[in-house]
């Protein structure tokens, strides 16, 4: 289930990153999600990560399991909540492992970490902050199926973003 979990969790950013591409700045302004491991990440938590996303279960040794087994005992000892259920989805939610971040794609490639110092125009900075939002969106609509209503609040989308963009923007919205 951790090892299903992981993988559903990078075909999630996959796919908000795909719907994204098709959304970017008249300036050539892209932006995607990035998801690497957080470095505070807990060692029973690294342990958990490492045996059950990155060994699969038939390769995994006797003594990797009895690793795995302890790592997972003290995750469950030190979660919180009132049942077992409510402990265990505390104690290995693998969004926890990660940290999210946007990253600003340039024209001719170069990309860097979005924060509030990234030098965007309005329109660049709209983009930025609706694209992953919208491509998140539209990925949980993807698992309900073709014919899952699906509707979002949108006010004043385009606002501060140019022509192109705005075009960008309805054709992400179309799809």
């Amino acid at each position: 289930a951790i090892s299903t979990a992981w993988t559903r969790l990078h075909d999630w950013v996959t796919e908000v990153n795909r719907k994204m591409r098709g959304a970017a700045a008249s300036s050539g302004v892209g932006v995607q999600v990035r998801t690497p491991m957080r470095d505070d990440l807990p060692p029973a938590s690294q342990t958990v990560f490492r045996l059950s996303c990155k060994v699969s279960g038939a390769e995994r040794t006797p003594e990797q399991q009895k690793e795995l087994s302890k790592a997972l005992q003290a995750l469950l000892q030190a979660a919180e909540g009132e049942s077992m259920q409510q402990r265990v989805a505390a104690a290995v939610d693998v969004r926890d492992w990660v940290e999210v971040h946007y990253e600003v794609t340039r024209p001719g490639g170069k990309t860097q970490r979005w924060n509030s110092r990234t030098g965007l125009s309005g329109g660049e900075r709209r983009l930025v902050v609706l694209a992953p939002m919208l491509a998140a969106m539209a990925a949980a609509y993807d698992r309900l199926g073709q014919k899952a209503l699906r509707l979002v609040a949108l006010d004043e989308v385009p606002a501060e973003v140019d022509e192109r963009g705005r075009e960008g923007l309805a054709r992400y919205i179309a799809e």
